[in-house]
């Protein structure tokens, strides 16, 4: 397993959020994680990211703990987050947002390669280099987010509501470009809204309930169950 993450707690003061969360990926998968707004999605994906520290629990990243190690050191392992609300740096340019996403990356060889993998993913951003973020629309700054997320080369890379603020007609793009990617070697971990595009493309989903996880497996499987079909797809 690339991630296995082991029984995590984690509560912000007195309230907890997660309960006993278990979760595993396997190297070259995309698995979506599911729930309704509060249920601990976000919650898990920050502490993957070490923002949130676990109150019990541990999360092995290539069999190494990475629990509370520390955001600046998950990225050097090789886990970069796309965080929910984009968080660009509106004020600089479009090649700037993308080098502050390649702090880890020392070598001006590595940085360019890593450049050009992100023009030929998203060709709009080239086109754009020098243009402020802040004046780019709303979905191709979900792609320079998603853009600065790999200039780090991440072996996992996670996605919080990566469709939230984007022109319906761009999700379906959004979709594709995260195929794209794993296809490309990088291992997905996606907390999504749009749960029937999110279960299309992952091999496996988890659905939290109130920061306890109610169901879990093959996502061709999950779209089945009576609990996705009432609860999320409204059949």
């Amino acid at each position: 397993m690339l991630l296995n993450i082991e029984q995590i707690k984690v509560q912000y003061k007195d309230i907890v959020a997660l309960h006993d969360v278990s979760l595993s990926i396997e190297e070259g998968q995309i698995v979506a994680v599911l729930g309704a707004n509060g249920s601990g999605k976000s919650t898990l994906l920050k502490s993957i990211a070490s923002l949130l520290k676990l109150s019990q629990g541990r999360i092995l990243f290539n069999n190494e703990s990475i629990g509370n190690i520390g955001a600046h050191n998950v990225v050097h392992r090789g886990i970069s987050l796309v965080p929910e609300g984009k968080h660009i740096f509106a004020k600089m340019s479009v090649k700037e947002n993308l080098l502050l996403g390649a702090f880890t990356q020392k070598d001006q060889t590595v940085r360019e390669e890593a450049l050009g993998e992100i023009y030929d993913l998203f060709p709009r951003l080239k086109e754009r280099l020098d243009q402020k973020a802040g004046t780019l629309s709303g979905g191709e700054q979900q792609m320079l987010a998603i853009g600065r997320g790999l200039m780090s080369r991440p072996k996992l890379l996670m996605f919080d509501e990566p469709s939230l603020g984007i022109a319906p007609n761009l999700v379906p793009r959004i979709f594709e470009v995260i195929d794209e990617i794993r296809q490309r070697g990088v291992t997905v971990l996606l907390v999504e809204q749009h749960v029937q595009e999110a279960m299309e493309i992952a091999d496996r989903a988890y659905i939290l309930q109130t920061g306890n996880v109610a169901l879990e497996g093959k996502a061709k499987d999950l779209l089945n169950s009576d609990l996705v079909k009432k609860t999320y797809l409204g059949m």
